[in-house]
């Protein structure tokens, strides 16, 4: 059957048995006045109410995509070698720190949004790092609280020496990374260290870079490679 032409439609609504009376402009106009019907204003509470809460789901998706882009978006094991470090939970979440600050400085700048992203990012951590505890095999929960009351206290006393060092110059910064990053510190390879002091500048400025909105209503970060190298070979597999 086919639609009513907009014209026909038009003329059959003017024309309808009462419409003269159905409508009057005065009433409509002084509900819009007034806020509308009473089903208005309970469509407006309810849009008051519901925005907040989608807006924080939201930012827990964000958050949860930036958390997966530290956990997965980078190559431990690269890191493990660099530093010499041992393949064990706590070089796994040393590492882990050094990317989740980088985020946490980001969202610093994007006031009471950022802040509710940087809580439940940091909530998350903690949430895979017991289970990770748990999967090792350390099923005595007074173990697996020791262990998860010392990782606490390394992470913040890390944050703000990170903090520190971001601030101030590279030397500061290299003391910092070296002092809790290197495992051999007597055989310390320099070359690694100035890497890794250039790699947390670049991708701090890197996430500078990325737009509010991408941040907030999405989360999906990347980061810059550790070696240069890997760019080099990432192109030249592309150009082939």
């Amino acid at each position: 059957m086919c639609k009513p032409t907009i014209q026909y439609m038009a003329r059959f609504q003017s024309t309808a048995q009462g419409s003269e009376s159905s409508v009057d402009p005065d009433v409509v106009e002084n509900k819009l006045e007034h806020g509308g019907t009473f089903m208005d204003r309970i469509i407006g509470v309810l849009r008051v109410v519901a925005a907040p809460m989608v807006k924080k789901t939201v930012l827990v998706g964000s958050a949860r995509n930036m958390y997966n882009c530290c956990v997965e978006g980078m190559n431990f094991e690269e890191f493990f070698e660099a530093f010499e470090l041992p393949d064990t939970l706590q070089s796994w979440f040393s590492i882990l720190h050094l990317h989740i600050w980088m985020c946490l400085v980001r969202l610093k700048t994007e006031g009471k949004d950022g802040k509710f992203m940087f809580k439940k990012l940091v909530q998350m951590m903690w949430f895979d790092v017991e289970e990770r505890i748990k999967n090792l095999g350390t099923i005595d929960s007074v173990v697996t609280n020791d262990s998860l009351q010392a990782l606490v206290k390394q992470f913040y006393g890390l944050t703000i020496a990170y903090d520190e060092g971001l601030l101030c110059d590279d030397t500061v910064l290299a003391t910092v990374l070296w002092r809790n990053l290197f495992y051999n510190k007597e055989r310390t390879d320099a070359e690694q260290l100035a890497r890794l002091v250039e790699y947390v500048r670049k991708n701090v400025q890197h996430l500078d870079n990325i737009s509010s909105e991408q941040i907030l209503c999405n989360g999906n970060i990347t980061w810059l490679p550790f070696r240069e190298e890997d760019t080099v070979e990432s192109d030249a597999g592309e150009d082939s």
